[in-house]
């Protein structure tokens, strides 16, 4: 995990919020439970994101999951 800016986790998040991560998450027999549950919480914090406002002190984080990075 790293961190980064608001710009950046902005853009990972419209980028990573998709198809596909709903796929993952829906599909636990094809992921693992593990996975698939990082999934349905990355995409349910991307959806909410969209409709919260951010603090002046707020941090911004990375991570992998997979070949891609959720921010």
């Amino acid at each position: 995990m790293v961190e980064i800016n608001r710009t950046s986790f902005r853009r990972q998040v419209r980028q990573f919020h998709g198809d596909e991560i709903t796929h993952i998450a829906d599909n636990p027999q094809e992921y693992s439970e593990f996975v698939s549950s990082r999934a349905r919480r990355t995409a349910d914090v991307a959806q909410q994101y969209g409709i919260r406002r951010d603090t002046e002190h707020a941090r911004y984080f990375s991570y992998q999951l997979g070949d891609r990075s959720a921010g």
